[in-house]
């Protein structure tokens, strides 16, 4: 699915600030809400714990040409996106291609609210945010668990 994430090798902070997002609203998705709400904050930091342990498999990045672009959000998530500069943000490398150009969407459109990223997407255009897109899926990093 498109809309689903991988949360596979995803850091165990921002996994859990997501959730505390969901059940309170601010990230506004009904199933994520719904389901949020259905847990705690230690069934939050379990979860956070099991996605975040195993050994992603190492695709072969298709492409190795980092795209001017792509370098701007190195400050926050590292290079490649692998190595956030925060333990409260998400690790971009080896997510889902469909589902990062969704969120990049929803960042510059506004339907996803966030005081660092909606500026960095508001600029963005479709063909940049499909090149953003590809090239942190193509590096190694989160996986389907």
């Amino acid at each position: 699915m498109k809309s689903v994430p991988s949360l596979g090798g995803q850091q165990q902070d921002y996994f859990v600030a997501a959730m505390v997002a969901y059940q309170d609203g601010v990230r506004s998705h009904a199933t994520m809400r719904d389901v949020a709400k259905a847990f705690s904050i230690r069934d939050f930091k379990n979860f956070a714990a099991w996605y975040a342990e195993g050994v992603p498999p190492v695709p072969a990045p298709t492409d190795d040409t980092t795209p001017a672009i792509a370098e701007r959000c190195a400050a926050c998530h590292g290079i490649e996106g692998r190595r956030p500069q925060t333990a409260a943000t998400p690790v971009l490398a080896g997510q889902k291609t469909p589902y990062l150009e969704q969120t990049l969407r929803e960042y510059r459109d506004g339907t996803r609210k966030h005081g660092i990223m909606q500026p960095q997407a508001e600029g963005l255009a479709d063909e940049e945010i499909v090149a953003l897109a590809g090239y942190f899926a193509s590096r190694p990093g989160l996986f389907v668990k």
